[in-house]
Order: structure tokens, then sequence, then C-alpha cells
């Protein structure tokens, strides 16, 4: 996770770079560029969103074992 958003850091950065450089006046190969990196910021915030949720499930079943045993859904009433 942490390789995913160092990467979105760099994509920023590299975003804000253009940016300033442009004073205003973006040519046309730079905003293709700048919504080339936009779209690989929105991936990466995906695969960031995803990952998080399946270690945020697997964090809650790990605890919910560890407190109510392997059977919990049943106890629960989930199952």
């Amino acid at each position: 996770m942490n390789d995913l958003m160092r990467r979105n850091w760099a994509l920023i950065d590299q975003a804000a770079e253009l940016v300033n450089d442009t004073a205003g006046s973006v040519s046309r190969e730079q905003d293709e560029l700048l919504q080339e990196i936009w779209e690989e910021t929105l991936d990466i915030e995906r695969k960031y969103a995803e990952t998080l949720t399946a270690e945020n499930i697997e964090y809650h079943r790990a605890s919910h074992v560890e407190y109510f045993g392997e059977n919990y859904a049943q106890l629960l009433g989930w199952a």
C-alpha cells in the first residue's frame, strides 16, 4: 500500500511541477499529460481503496475470530 501512495505522490508532484512551469498557459501537450496523470492517480486511488477495504475486512474477521471463535458468524446471527 505504501508503494501505491508513493507513486501517487510522485504523480501529484509531477503534475504540480508541470502546472508551475506553465505560468498559467497550458499547451495541448501539457493538458494531455495532466489528463494522463489525473487518470493514473484515480486508478491508484481505486487500488488503494480496494486494498484498504480488503485489509479492513481481514482485520475485523480476525478480531471477531479472536473474540468469538471461528463460528462467530453463527454466534452473531450473520450466517
